[in-house]
């Protein structure tokens, strides 16, 4: 196959972002061919030797989606492609752009998170009740895209820090031109999704049942190249991974380990950049706990697998539905059990007592209770860790998904001819 696969943001950034990148290789690594179009105005993207890669003008409205579509369309000829893949789309192409790409070739969407379906940057979100308590976990939505977006006041949420959206009526544009998205998406051949959270919000938002895919993620290593944890090491490491914004649910673990401390022997790496940073980094400073506590930011993919190695438990406190939630199954291949809320997707993954353990979202006793119970008790993590790099290897192996996901694409090439 001969893939034309268009994302927003083509670099390491995120989750979504680096998922990105690997599956593009690892469909190479299957012989075939993946040429990349990503906006024109950015200055830094990625760089891979021998790909092709190609730029788009950004779609914001009705003469700007014609030059993009017009410009697709030339790439099309040029290059003939057998599918054309969007990724991430948000802030860069309009549903006009997408239909008119669906008129010539088969079309598939990768959903790589709820903005798809919700106007809101913390998605699935919903504002905050008056007079909740500081301690009262979000809200999660549970309706389909549209005027109930407004009334419940979604679009005013976002406009408060620490995420900067800008004005109101740039933010209502945006919430419009993905409604327009959404539309698009029922006429296409296929969507792709990493959970069967993301794809009961699609069928949700009206898309058809049949035309979505759940791949989920795939680990980025091979097998041999993870070395399982050492679930006696003493003393034990807990971790976590994430950004450090109120809705991940890094803050509220790091309450939760202040609160323990005197009651467990244990040492904490927390990676993560965001907002939140420094002020938890002044927060250990003032506790006296900077030998025990660690908040280093971010960590190259070697650095990883030996952070992942080195620990007796991972925690994912993340409050916000998680369209999956990758750092929990490279946990779990090093043999690491997880300790989670059931936010979003990732219930897909984590099962109550055979690879971790896992509660309702934001129960900070539940979070402080199951790691204590986890720390205190080596013969359960081992048990637990035994399973996880089972379960991980067996569901999420990289050239297993990739093949699946290749086989998918291939498949609507075939029934559109």
């Amino acid at each position: 196959m001969r893939i034309l696969a268009i994302h927003t943001v083509y670099r390491r950034l995120g989750g979504a972002e680096f998922y990105i990148l690997r599956l593009a290789e690892a469909l190479e690594e299957l012989g075939h061919e993946v040429l990349v179009a990503y906006p024109e105005d950015d200055a830094e993207p990625y760089r891979h030797p021998g790909r092709t890669e190609l730029t788009l003008p950004r779609a914001r409205g009705r003469g700007t989606s014609r030059r993009a579509l017009e410009e697709l369309n030339s790439i099309i000829d040029r290059h003939q492609p057998d599918l054309v893949h969007f990724n991430s789309t948000v802030g860069f192409l309009t549903g006009t752009v997408i239909r008119g790409c669906a008129q010539r070739l088969p079309v598939a969407k990768h959903v790589h998170d709820a903005r798809v379906f919700c106007p809101k940057l913390r998605s699935k979100i919903l504002p905050e009740r008056p007079g909740a308590g500081a301690d009262e976990p979000p809200r999660h939505c549970r309706l389909a895209a549209g005027w109930q977006c407004l009334r419940q006041g979604c679009l005013q949420e976002d406009r408060r820090g620490p995420v900067d959206v800008g004005p109101l009526s740039e933010h209502a544009r945006e919430v419009l031109i993905r409604l327009g998205e959404l539309r698009a998406l029922r006429s296409i051949d296929g969507l792709f999704c990493s959970s069967d959270y993301i794809r009961e919000e699609l069928i949700r938002n009206h898309i058809p049942a049949e035309k979505i895919h759940v791949v989920g993620f795939f680990l980025p290593w091979a097998r041999e190249a993870t070395t399982p944890t050492d679930a006696a090491a003493e003393p034990p490491v807990i971790g976590a991974v994430g950004r450090w914004d109120r809705v991940k649910g890094l803050e509220l673990l790091l309450e939760i380990l202040l609160e323990i401390a005197p009651r467990a022997d244990f040492r904490a790496r927390i990676l993560g950049r965001g907002p939140g940073l420094e002020e938890a980094r002044q927060r250990v400073a003032a506790a006296g706990m900077e030998a025990r506590i660690e908040l280093p930011g971010h960590l190259d993919d070697e650095e990883l697998r030996a952070f992942y190695a080195s620990l007796a438990v991972l925690a994912f406190p993340s409050l916000i539905p998680e369209s999956f939630g990758a750092a929990g199954i490279e946990a779990q291949a090093h043999g690491v059990p997880v300790v989670g809320f059931a936010a979003g997707g990732v219930s897909d993954w984590l099962q109550e007592g055979r690879n971790g353990l896992i509660g309702p979202v934001g129960d900070r006793v539940f979070m402080r209770d199951a790691l204590l119970r986890l720390l205190r008790n080596p013969g359960e993590r081992a048990r637990l860790g035994v399973q996880a790099r089972v379960d991980a290897w067996q569901r999420y192996e990289r050239r297993s998904r990739t093949e699946y996901y290749a086989g998918k694409l291939q498949e609507l090439i075939e029934r559109r001819a």
